[in-house]
């Protein structure tokens, strides 16, 4: 199965989803109100924020060897546990003499209970990254995207049920999400176990191999991802959680455009790992174009869709939404196509370090970019900013690229080729393709 096959699979797969969490965001909106919405979402934030700075990498180190190694995803799998638990361990002890701070600077007005709960959830957090590595590295992207569907639809339809036959106060809704979480831990361990053996005698080997390609992952992607989520917790500083929540309901809607850079970037880790020299950037080439023409097309009608949803649907204070997710999808673009040419670095040439440079060298004028908006032009500021950061990160990984391959034509990233029309009809309406350079 080829790769935009499989990415098709993957993108519709997870839109299948869309409508039960679309009708969730909107609810929970209206039910919380800006404010409410904000900490709600300040309490998701401080999960993910945790998983982002714990994970060591195992997501792409395990990606990447066990589609190198099948025959090892056992003793992968159990040193990417054993991993899982020293991370929990070490964190719990930073959190407990850290944890004022966090409340004071970044999560202000956020009950501590409640961000304990997403606290408590960090293994749970970090073990889906293992499964999901594991999964899309030995290609099986179909069992990946149903998992991933049902379980935004469980998160989705909880919420519906709540809000439809009761009056949920915070706790409620946010105990609902760590038992969803919990039970798709569960699942998850157990349709792998189905499918491979889980557990083999502790290979150091392999826990140094994961440690050392993970670690130059996660320090690179350490940087990538204060990019991404910096901008909600300078918000919470300057702003408040009410300037959190008008922030969140533009990014929920532009979000959605990463589905489809998302659902390229993991079908294309296995062929780039596999390809010869000569054939690799062509085809990096290929999917970047691919991938430049949908996110524009989708950014469009998102702009379109969520636009109408915030007038619309939501309270009167949601309005100010709307300017912040015009630039919030110009951002998804640029980001998009740092995305897929991370790729080339990553699986193919083996050398995840080149996307942890560029994102380092990035990072300090994007933080003072994202600080100085946000502080004098408030939540407008705050997504022209981010436009502009991802403007300046995608350019650094093109030129990067470029330099690397000057073999290829700079028209082929953006010009419509005579042969797309031809292999677009042959993913839609074709069950085998043949993937020629561009």
């Amino acid at each position: 199965m080829g790769i935009a096959r499989k990415s098709l699979i993957d993108y519709f797969s997870q839109n299948a989803a869309m409508v039960v969490t679309f009708v969730a965001g909107i609810l929970l909106a209206r039910f919380l109100g800006p404010s409410g919405f904000g900490e709600y979402n300040l309490i998701m934030l401080a999960n993910v924020m945790l998983t982002l700075f714990t994970n060591m990498g195992i997501e792409i180190s395990t990606r990447v060897f066990s589609g190198r190694e099948p025959d090892k995803i056992a003793q992968i799998h159990t040193a990417s546990v054993l991993i899982i638990l020293a991370v929990t361990v070490v964190s719990g002890v930073l959190l407990f003499f850290f944890q004022d701070m966090l409340c004071d600077y970044y999560f202000k007005g956020v009950r501590k209970d409640l961000l304990f709960l997403a606290a408590i959830l960090l293994p749970f957090s970090l073990y889906q990254l293992v499964w999901q590595g594991i999964i899309v590295g030995l290609g099986e992207i179909t069992l990946y995207a149903r998992f991933f569907m049902w379980n935004r639809i469980a998160q989705g339809a909880i919420v519906i049920i709540l809000i439809a036959f009761s009056y949920p106060n915070m706790k409620i809704l946010i105990y609902a999400w760590v038992v969803i979480q919990i039970i798709t831990f569960l699942v998850s361990v157990y349709v792998m176990a189905r499918k491979y053996r889980l557990f083999a005698p502790l290979d150091s080997a392999v826990v140094k191999k994961l440690l050392r390609f993970g670690w130059v992952v996660f320090v690179g992607n350490m940087a990538s991802n204060l990019l991404q989520k910096y901008n909600y917790l300078i918000i919470s500083n300057i702003l408040g959680k009410g300037g959190v929540g008008l922030y969140t309901r533009a990014s929920t809607f532009s979000d959605k455009i990463t589905l489809i850079s998302g659902s390229l970037e993991r079908v294309t880790y296995q062929p780039a790992a596999v390809a010869d020299e000569k054939y690799a950037p062509f085809l990096i080439q290929k999917v970047f174009r691919y991938n430049l023409y949908v996110n524009i097309i989708g950014a469009f009608l998102m702009y379109v869709f969520g636009s109408l949803c915030i007038r619309f649907l939501l309270q009167e204070e949601f309005l100010a939404s709307i300017f912040p997710l015009k630039f919030l999808l110009i951002s998804v673009v640029f980001m998009s196509c740092s995305r897929i040419l991370a790729v080339y670095f990553t699986a193919h040439l083996n050398k995840p370090h080149i996307p942890g440079i560029i994102n380092w060298a990035v990072l300090p004028a994007s933080l003072l970019i994202c600080y100085y908006f946000t502080k004098f032009w408030t939540l407008k500021g705050a997504s022209v900013a981010i436009a502009i950061i991802y403007f300046i990160h995608a350019f650094a990984f093109f030129l990067v690229f470029l330099l690397k391959n000057r073999q290829l034509k700079m028209s082929d990233f953006f010009l419509f080729h005579s042969g797309d029309i031809r292999e677009i009809k042959e993913i839609l309406f074709k069950k085998k393709q043949s993937v020629t350079p561009a």
